[in-house]
Formats: C-alpha cells, sequence, structure tokens
C-alpha cells in the first residue's frame, strides 16, 4: 500500500525541533512548529494556525504529553516575493516570514505579554532558535504557503497552510 501524505501519529516527547505537527486543542487541529525543548521538559511551540489563539504565529510552551499527527522535517514551503520584500521594509512589521542575513526565519510573537513584545525567531534552516535579529536588516516576506512535502507541491496538491498579506494577523 501506498500512501498521498507522510503524516503520522507521533509522541510529542519524541518531537524534534523543526517538526510541524497537527495538534488537537479540544477544537479540532491547529498547526504547530516545535522550536526548542526546554529545559523544564516542556517544549517551545510555534503557533502557526490555530482557532485557540487569538492571532495567528504566535509562540506557546506546552507540556510534552500526549500525541499529535506529524508531517515531519521536511514540509516545503513556498515564498511568494511582492514589494515589500525589501531588505529594511520596516512598515510591515508583522510578516510572520523573514529573509535575514541569517538565512529564512519565522518570526512568532508571545502568545499574551503585557510588557514589551520579545519575539522569537526561527531558523528555517537550521532548526534554531537565533537571538539578535535586527529586523530593520530583514526583508518581511508577507505571503507564502506550507506544503506537506516539495511531491505536494509540484504534484499540485493543496497547502496545509496560506499566509495572505491582507490576513488580519498582519496587522496585530
Amino acid at each position: 500500500m501506498v500512501r498521498s501524505s507522510s503524516l503520522e501519529y507521533k509522541e510529542l516527547v519524541d518531537l524534534v525541533p523543526g517538526e510541524l505537527i497537527r495538534y488537537n486543542f479540544s477544537s479540532g487541529a491547529s498547526l504547530l512548529l516545535l522550536l526548542k525543548l526546554q529545559e523544564n521538559g516542556r517544549g517551545l511551540f510555534g503557533v502557526i494556525d490555530s482557532s485557540v489563539f487569538e492571532k495567528k504565529m504566535c509562540s506557546y510552551s506546552m507540556d510534552l504529553d500526549g500525541g499529535c499527527l506529524s508531517y515531519g522535517v521536511n514540509w516545503f514551503l513556498e515564498e511568494h516575493h511582492g514589494p515589500e520584500t525589501a531588505v529594511g521594509y520596516y512598515q510591515l512589521q508583522h510578516a510572520g516570514l523573514y529573509l535575514t542575513s541569517k538565512g529564512p526565519l519565522f518570526r512568532f510573537m508571545p502568545e499574551k505579554s503585557r510588557f514589551a513584545v520579545q519575539h522569537t525567531y526561527f531558523n528555517l534552516m537550521e532548526s534554531t532558535v537565533v537571538d539578535g535579529v535586527d529586523q530593520r536588516q530583514a526583508a518581511p516576506i508577507a505571503e507564502w504557503s506550507i506544503w506537506e512535502t516539495a511531491e505536494h507541491y509540484v504534484g499540485g496538491g493543496d497547502p496545509i497552510f496560506e499566509m495572505e498579506p491582507s490576513d488580519p494577523a498582519m496587522t496585530k
């Protein structure tokens, strides 16, 4: 038997940074990316899309108990470069994807914060959280899509997620 999908059941404790998952917060599937394993036995996740969270592209720490569905680490990112994709185009402060000297980075805002906003930047090529990102030296990419694999993209399948430039998450 050959499946058209590589989606598989996995325990949260067995995930590795850079792994894209579907997780149920008791309201259906949410799309998360494991950013790092924390010393306290929890995981720091980037919430790409979820009906449970007020905004897309936020960070969330949770226990690593239970299961999820995993796309693995070989998912495919399609970038759409528009007029905003230029170094120093700071007007688009809320893009979730940036091109920097460190490589392509996802930027996740804190889920809730009463104080100065501390973003979490995740290097997509190295699957690591990075510090010291100067957003003035970054090129925002407002429109992008995630596909299960490059084969799904080439084969004309549907993306798992699409970030549109007019997405309300971009203006919060």
